[in-house]
């Protein structure tokens, strides 16, 4: 029951106070700020003094919040806590927004001040012929103890505080002064200025009406949401005189409109929109103190701002709006000479572009009213751009002016922010045991790339490995290959925004599987291309360039080892398809040829010049020390070679061994700290 209550109380406050301030003021997405004022009534001319609460620093105020963004917030607010109101004419609730931090985070506090210039409380009033009815509204505003009402001649009316709403009529020739004033029974709130008499003009082909029914302005405050600024008069007392807010979409009959709003009183409102991409427009009907007659307000129209496109060719930005309507009530320009003749004009305004650069003051262009598109050239793409379009509207509705401004929906664009096209073209390859990638930059963004980064896989994604202002060298992996590697490429234009990631390529590594077969990884190293062949390469080992043994299109081969004395060299050469095509290097595996000692099975030291000595052969270019022991039968040493081309001529101590089998032993110390050791028996003959 309670909830039920209080609901009931939410949809009076609704009806009774339209909203004044939005956004920032209900977000709770903010810490809650604190303030206080020196008033919460101020009597124009008078200097309002802020107090802000101990927990809030580096706080600054707006004193006419209007429902502007974080971002429009920080820019507009000052940081002053002293402000002077101008003199508004008509009483009005100011919003003032207080943005600071407190625990670290920004926080928002808002308050709202009634402005006077003097003790005139909110009314409205309302013409038919010679009949005159004002409207004492219930109004936060209205907070007087009594009201005094003076028309003409006609005898001062007094009204309690506790008769609001109030209505009252008189029949009376037009013009016609009045007066309506509010007094509070404490003095001390009462404004020193006296309410000035006014005039309610007489009827004319061109009158202005204060209180007649018209949407002063409109604006999107998103695609999706409009907020509507409503004047006219108040019904509070005959709700059969209230008015309604109607919608139609653009380019439809303004007999499809649908009641968005009854019971329509003076202020602000927020809608959504049916579909973000189109148009509706907007207007007011009620019925007339005159019985039967029907007051209208003007249509103002959205008019969405949809595209705001950067071209890196012309450095500019591209906007697209819809089109404002060239009809007005249905009808067309055409239709207007004749419909001058019941009171109806209208006058569409040159549409005015608005632009804000970063933290820049607004600067306004204007166009052709039915322009729908606009480029803005010379643009500095670091900077921040803001827009909004606006179109005014003006005329007649029978006989009696109307006014409004259609504002499109805010459009931001910061181009340092915007992520813009990978590069396309890249590959990878392996000098001096280090990966380095290669870019073939194919202009898809056309504007300068001012750095690059290069990005390699790990376990955790890809980390930035290198950074380089001229690529023309490529972009470097600085660790030793032990592996493929994966690895993508990025780069910051000369508006500073970054570029996505380009796809990935691999490095192709190279290894061997067992003594005489390689081995090579077959993901490709090239991003747009892929792989056509491989050709296998050696390095000989006194030096000199390449040489080629084959070409695969597989990934592993067999080398023959037996030409290498000290160690082989090998890698190999990728190529792409295309009509152009890339290559890239492998890294160089080397395979260390392991020591060989050739000791032949007979020997025959008889003198005639054929196999007289026992000669050692081999591959031993690795070793650094050489010796091979002989033994006879008894296990006597009888003969050491120190030197793998020395030899032994079948003698101990100077005279001839018999012929028989003999064993040995060689032992080679090698580069690598290793020993290559050999045994076996050699036969001698004579």
């Amino acid at each position: 029951m309670k909830n039920y209550i209080l609901l009931i109380f939410i949809i009076i406050l609704r009806n009774y106070f339209p909203s004044y301030s939005q956004g920032l003021c209900n977000n709770s997405n903010y810490e809650t700020g604190d303030f206080e004022i020196s008033e919460i009534n101020v009597c124009v001319p008078n200097l309002l003094t802020l107090t802000k609460g101990s927990e809030i620093e580096n706080a600054r105020y707006m004193y006419d919040y209007q429902g502007e963004s974080i971002e429009e917030v920080k820019v507009l607010s000052k940081i002053q806590e002293t402000y002077s109101y101008s003199d508004i004419g008509k009483p009005k609730i100011y919003t003032i927004l207080q943005v600071g931090e407190k625990k670290g985070k920004i926080s928002i506090a808002c308050k709202n001040v009634n402005v006077r210039t003097n003790n005139e409380p909110v009314y409205s009033y309302t013409v038919c012929g010679s009949l005159v009815e004002f409207n004492l509204p219930k109004h936060s505003l209205n907070d007087f103890d009594k009201y005094y009402l003076g028309v003409g001649s006609n005898a001062v009316i007094t009204i309690q505080k506790d008769e609001l709403p109030y209505s009252v009529k008189f029949s009376m020739a037009l013009p016609q002064l009045f007066k309506i004033s509010g007094f509070y029974l404490n003095l001390g709130k009462n404004c020193p200025n006296n309410p000035s008499f006014r005039t309610i003009p007489a009827p004319s082909i061109n009158i202005d009406l204060p209180y007649y029914p018209n949407i002063d302005k409109m604006e999107l405050i998103t695609p999706s949401n409009v907020k509507i600024d409503y004047s006219g008069p108040y019904n509070d007392s005959n709700t059969d005189l209230s008015a309604s807010l109607y919608r139609f979409e653009k380019n439809l009959p303004p007999s499809s409109a649908i009641e968005i709003k009854k019971n329509l009183v003076p202020g602000q409102y927020e809608f959504s929109i049916p579909d973000s991409n189109k148009s509706y427009c907007f207007f007011v009907k009620k019925n007339n103190i005159c019985n039967g007659q029907i007051e209208e307000s003007a249509d103002l129209c959205t008019h969405p701002l949809t595209n705001v496109d950067f071209d890196p060719d012309l450095m500019r930005y591209d906007l697209k709006w819809n089109q404002y309507p060239s009809t007005f009530k249905g009808l067309s320009l055409a239709s207007f000479p004749m419909a001058v003749l019941t009171g109806l004009s209208y006058n569409p305004s040159p549409k005015k572009i608005h632009i804000k650069i970063s933290d820049l003051n607004v600067s306004t262009i204007t166009r052709p009213p039915y322009q729908s598109s606009y480029s803005h050239y010379g643009i500095d793409c670091k900077k921040k751009y803001c827009y909004q379009i606006e179109q005014a509207i003006s005329g007649t509705i029978g006989y009696v002016q109307y006014r409004g401004i259609s504002k499109s929906n805010k459009v931001c664009r910061n181009q340092s922010e915007v992520i813009v096209p990978a590069v396309s073209d890249i590959y990878t390859s392996t000098l001096n045991n280090k990966n380095t990638v290669f870019i073939k930059d194919d202009n898809t963004w056309p504007l300068k790339k001012e750095k690059w980064y290069l990005y390699k896989k790990n376990s955790k994604g890809y980390i930035k490995v290198d950074s380089v202002l001229d690529a023309s060298q490529g972009l470097t992996d600085n660790d030793l290959v032990l592996k493929s590697e994966s690895y993508k490429v990025s780069y910051i234009d000369q508006c500073k925004s970054k570029s996505f990631l380009s796809d990935s390529i691999s490095s192709v590594f190279l290894d061997f599987v067992k003594p005489n077969a390689l081995k090579w990884t077959d993901q490709s190293p090239f991003s747009n291309n892929t792989v056509d062949k491989y050709d296998i390469f050696y390095l000989p080992e006194g030096g000199g360039g390449p040489v080629k043994i084959e070409d695969l299109i597989f990934n592993q081969t067999n080398v023959d080892l037996t030409p290498f004395n000290e160690v082989a060299k090998f890698l190999v050469k990728t190529f792409s398809t295309g009509a152009n095509p890339k290559n890239s290097y492998s890294n160089v595996v080397t395979y260390n040829i392991p020591p060989q000692v050739f000791v032949p099975d007979v020997f025959t030291p008889n003198g005639d010049s054929d196999n007289d000595v026992l000669e050692i052969k081999g591959k031993l270019s690795r070793g650094v020390s050489f010796e091979m022991q002989i033994f006879n039968r008894f296990g006597q040493q009888i003969a050491t070679i120190n030197d793998i081309f020395g030899s032994w001529n079948g003698t101990f101590k100077g005279k001839e061994v018999d012929t028989g089998m003999y064993s040995y032993k060689v032992v080679v110390n090698l580069d690598t700290g290793e020993k290559y050791i050999k045994t076996g028996t050699v036969q001698l003959k004579r």
